[in-house]
């Protein structure tokens, strides 16, 4: 079980480009693996903080994707709206590129591992 941030600005949605497999050089939102007796909403807070530098505040549940494209195994993704409260987004040794894309122009590499769902789901509730 994985959780993600899903942060907005300016009608925009932040995305990250990824430097280790799977899905090395694909693009994703800042999420990551639940460590061992960590809740979703503790495992969504700690990787975007890792992932981008930015301290965040949950705000609500956007959905639950499950996936079955991982090569490490079928798996869920949670992602929570997140609204930054502090830090400095920035690269990172599991993400560079930090980009904030409007729905029209997102690139075509996007990471499987649920976050091609999540990110395809907020471009359509975009345009609805």
């Amino acid at each position: 079980m994985g959780a993600g941030g899903l942060i907005e600005q300016d009608k925009k949605l932040l995305l990250l480009q990824r430097t280790n497999d799977p899905f090395r050089e694909c693009w994703n939102l800042p999420a990551g693996y639940a460590e061992v007796d960590e809740n979703p909403l503790q495992t969504a807070v700690r990787e975007v903080y890792e992932e981008t530098g930015l301290r965040v505040k949950i705000e609500r549940l956007i959905d639950v994707y499950f996936f079955t494209d991982d090569p490490r195994g079928n798996g869920i993704l949670i992602v929570y709206k997140c609204s930054p409260i502090g830090g400095k987004l920035t690269e990172t040794l599991e993400g560079v590129k930090p980009t904030f894309f409007t729905a029209n122009n997102f690139p075509k590499n996007l990471a499987g591992g649920g976050h091609n769902q999540a990110i395809h789901t907020w471009k359509e509730r975009k345009h609805a």
